[in-house]
């Protein structure tokens, strides 16, 4: 009797291990369908479609409330464009190494952000203009900061890790 009690509690427990990964695979699965099914405007999919003809593996998701951001791959470069409800284009981000960010950003950042370690570059070509943002950490704080080309810092945001929270400057 003890040895089928056992046997029970072992296949019980073996059968509740191998949950894990088809319950992580069926939530990428859920959230693949959930942007597939993302109803995008006619007006953003005519935008994006003009703007960005060469665009392959487009995936869509609502950056807030009102703003539509297409992640993609155009000529073999990564990019995210974001538009607004109504089709009018916001930004365009595309990632780039720290050494492409211009000499006058690569000085605001070194003597600004003293102790601080570059995690990633994006160069954001805006309607306003050419801006760059980074992501900077140190320690358990992050800042993501924009800069104009000519090292302006135009915002930043602080992240902090152990609270999760968010904090505009």
């Amino acid at each position: 009797m003890k040895k089928m009690i056992m046997a029970a509690l072992l296949l019980l427990a073996l059968m509740g291990c191998g949950n894990e990964p088809a319950q992580e695979e069926q939530e990428a699965t859920e959230a693949s369908a959930e942007q597939a099914t993302l109803d995008v405007p006619d007006p953003i999919s005519a935008a994006f479609a003009a703007q960005f003809p060469a665009a392959t593996d487009v995936k869509w998701e609502m950056e807030d409330a009102t703003v539509y951001e297409a992640e993609f791959t155009e000529n073999g470069v990564k990019r995210s464009a974001s538009y607004a409800a109504d089709g009018t284009w916001q930004e365009t981000e595309t990632t780039i190494k720290a050494e492409a960010l211009p000499d006058a950003v690569q000085k605001a950042i070194s003597a600004g952000f003293a102790g601080y370690t570059l995690k990633e570059a994006e160069e954001l070509s805006t309607p306003s203009g050419m801006m760059y943002e980074v992501e900077l950490e140190q320690g358990k704080s992050t800042q993501e900061v924009v800069f104009s080309a000519d090292g302006a810092q135009v915002r930043s945001k602080a992240e902090e890790a152990e609270e999760g929270g968010e904090k505009e400057e």
